[in-house]
């Protein structure tokens, strides 16, 4: 078995998470494996439908997302990715120039 500095590493992952899932290599594995996974993380599962496509951005950029990211958890009680910063940033300037859009000149 994989020791979890290994399992950290290769996943690029900051923590590792045990999990209690009895067999998670039976015919039902993964769906058990995903359940658990849920409750750890309940943003996980509550997320809204939505598209997904890469994204390039500079690396200045995405140091900023990542110090963003890094100071949202810190004040909350679930880890917050920089993808998740950009897609916040994205919802708001969007709505912001439908907004702006709308009303009358």
């Amino acid at each position: 078995m994989l020791s979890e500095d290994v399992i950290r590493k290769a996943l690029h992952a900051e923590r590792v998470v045990p999990l209690s899932t009895a067999n998670p290599h039976g015919p039902f594995g993964l769906e058990q494996v995903a359940a658990e996974v849920s409750a750890i993380n309940p943003t996980l599962s509550s997320r809204e439908p939505g598209v997904q496509w890469p994204i390039t951005v500079d690396t200045e950029t995405w140091d900023q997302l990542n110090q963003l990211a890094e100071a949202t958890t810190s004040n909350c009680s679930h880890p917050v990715t920089p993808q998740q910063v950009a897609g916040v940033i994205l919802k708001q300037a969007v709505a912001d120039l439908v907004i702006q859009s709308d009303s009358p000149e």
